[in-house]
């Protein structure tokens, strides 16, 4: 403009270039903490913005920024810085933060220090305020704080992880369902990220925050964040399982991993028996049992579904054989089955014998008692047979006087053997005193008897020996007479020789020979008989002696003494009387009148009676 008025009618406008005031730009920091007091973190922040002037006053524009922290510690911090960017007073301005909530703290101050009221959105990370008359700076802090109280412990589970690090937990509130309660205080009304590992593989877990469902990230861990006074409830639950029976019941059906579960087997079918479980999970393995005394099982579940069948097989028969007894009501085959019960009974013992009790001869069939004729057998797993055992019946018999006191059966010989005899007697004969004995020759001093009673005594009996005086001569009278030439025959019989069966301590006397006045002879065997005539008359005496001799059991010993019997007669030319024989003459005169002076009288008397 030339500065001159309108009169010269030219206008002329001119432009002159003037510089745009544009700014686009990008900040890169760094940051790696101090060292000091054991820190041990990392940052980084990366800024860019684009902006310009409105006018001699006013600047415009945007700007983004990114902060990131590794932390080595529980808590760090790092800031952002722009500088450059202008804006004109009263300019609304928004920040906005990256990374979940509570996770940086934003903090705007004028160019004195003082703090500018900011209005936050937490939600959406945006922090907002309005340029002051003065330039600003904005702070933004990434932070971690410390979670305080923080406890859980469930079924043994401790491991709780936040902040990329491990902590080991203990206590917690167990709630009446068996789930643990707990609350989160942190340092700070700010944010902290929790993260809880998945659980076993037989267990399941479930967490509320607030309850608030968590849901699961696909390996089974829990990632969510926490505030001041959040509360955490977090439940481990066992999976269960499910028993999958054939021919037996299981109790209980349903279990978790490590649960006792028991397993009956259903009665078996007619003619079959139990023969033990198979039991395996879903996937074909087999699961270990413990046995029990009535067939049932016990096992400790594993984390599977399981399979468990009773087995069956035939029942097995074994013959049973009785011998000297029988099966009581047994008709047909006596074959049982393994653990049957079979009564038996012993047949009537034989006389003179008695039961003594069964024995098992063979096999493995259990006797209840064996002591009584009729019992009961348990039926083992193998044929067996069973004898009935007998005895003879035995009895109790004493002996007087000589041996073989003790006890006999019916058939069984008693040995009696008598004492010797004592001075000047000889054995008699064994007499029964008590009971019945049998006696097989009563008159030996060595025999034997049989005892049919069930107490007996026998005793041995002793009698006066043959005396000297028994000894006899016969065939010479004593003081008869005998014409002269008259041949005399004469015996001698010795005291004791009439013993066919002699006892050891017998004696006898044996005629050993005679003598007739000078005459004289002896005997070496019977018949101890001579014959001889005497031709002279006078008054003869015949001697006999004998010998005494004892029997030692097997032969007949003299004793070295000896005795003798004598017979007085007399020799005649004429007898005194003929009569023929030697008998006095006297009383026979006497007789023979006494008998005549009878006939006279009744002669006399049956005469008077005829007239």
């Amino acid at each position: 403009d030339s500065g001159q008025g309108d009169e010269a009618g030219l206008r002329l406008t001119t432009q002159l270039p003037v510089a745009q005031d544009n700014n686009a730009w990008v900040k890169f920091t760094k940051n790696w903490g101090d060292l000091r007091g054991g820190a041990s973190y990392h940052g980084s922040a990366v800024s860019g913005g684009y902006d310009r002037a409105f006018g001699k006053n006013y600047r415009g524009g945007v700007f983004v920024s990114y902060n990131a922290i590794s932390l080595g510690a529980d808590s760090s911090g790092g800031n952002a810085y722009d500088s450059g960017t202008a804006f004109p007073a009263g300019t609304p301005i928004s920040i906005v933060t990256a990374g979940s909530a509570g996770r940086c703290n934003v903090a705007v101050t004028d160019q004195n220090g003082n703090p500018l009221q900011l209005d936050a959105n937490e939600e959406y990370h945006t922090y907002s305020f309005v340029v002051p008359e003065s330039s600003v700076t904005v702070t933004v802090t990434q932070a971690v704080r410390n979670v305080k109280g923080l406890q859980l412990k469930v079924y043994g589970k401790t491991s709780f992880i936040y902040g990329g690090q491990d902590t080991g937990v203990t206590g917690g509130e167990v709630m009446e369902d068996g789930s643990v309660c707990y609350t989160v205080s942190t340092d700070t009304a700010e944010y902290a990220t929790v993260v809880i590992g998945a659980a076993p593989s037989d267990e399941q877990v479930s967490v509320t925050l607030d309850n608030i469902q968590i849901t699961p990230a696909e390996d089974g861990s829990f990632i969510f964040s926490i505030q001041a006074d959040s509360t955490v409830i977090l439940s481990y639950v066992k999976n269960t399982h499910t028993v999958n029976t054939d021919n037996c019941a299981a109790d209980p059906a349903v279990y978790a991993e490590g649960d006792l579960v028991t397993l009956v087997p259903h009665t078996a079918p007619e003619g079959y028996t139990f023969a033990g479980f198979t039991v395996t999970d879903i996937y074909g393995n087999e699961v270990e049992l413990a046995q029990k005394e009535n067939g049932t099982v016990t096992l400790t579940a594993p984390p599977a579904d399981l399979i468990a069948s009773a087995n069956y097989v035939p029942v097995s028969k074994y013959g049973i054989s009785v011998s000297e007894g029988t099966i009581v009501g047994a008709s047909g085959e006596m074959a049982y089955k393994a653990g049957d019960q079979v009564t038996i009974e012993a047949n009537q013992p034989q006389e003179g014998y008695s039961f003594r009790g069964w024995s098992v001869v063979s096999g493995d069939a259990v006797i209840a008692d064996a002591s009584q004729p009729t019992t009961t057998i348990t039926v083992g797993n193998s044929a067996s047979t069973v004898a009935a055992n007998y005895a003879a019946q035995t009895y109790k018999v004493i002996v007087e006087g000589g041996s073989g006191s003790g006890n006999y059966g019916p058939d069984q010989a008693i040995p009696l053997q008598g004492d010797y005899p004592p001075s000047g007697q000889v054995f008699d004969s064994w007499m029964v005193e008590k009971g019945e004995v049998q006696l097989s020759d009563a008159a030996s001093l060595t025999t034997t008897g049989y005892a049919k009673s069930s107490e007996a005594a026998v005793k041995a009996s002793y009698k006066a020996g043959p005396a000297a005086d028994d000894c006899a001569v016969t065939g010479i009278g004593e003081g008869a007479e005998y014409l002269k030439g008259t041949t005399l025959t004469f015996t001698a019989t010795g005291a004791g020789m009439d013993d066919p069966s002699p006892n050891p301590g017998d004696w006898r006397f044996l005629p050993t020979g005679y003598q007739i006045s000078t005459v004289s002879g002896s005997w070496s065997a019977a018949p101890y008989t001579t014959s001889m005539a005497i031709n002279a008359t006078g008054d003869y005496t015949l001697t006999v002696q004998f010998a005494k001799q004892l029997y030692n059991g097997s032969a007949w010993n003299s004793d070295g003494s000896t005795v003798s019997k004598s017979v007085h007669f007399h020799v005649v030319n004429a007898l005194s009387v003929e009569t023929g024989d030697s008998s006095p003459l006297i009383p026979l005169i006497c007789a023979a009148g006494a008998a005549l002076f009878v006939i006279i009288i009744l002669v006399i008397i049956l005469t008077k009676r005829k007239r």
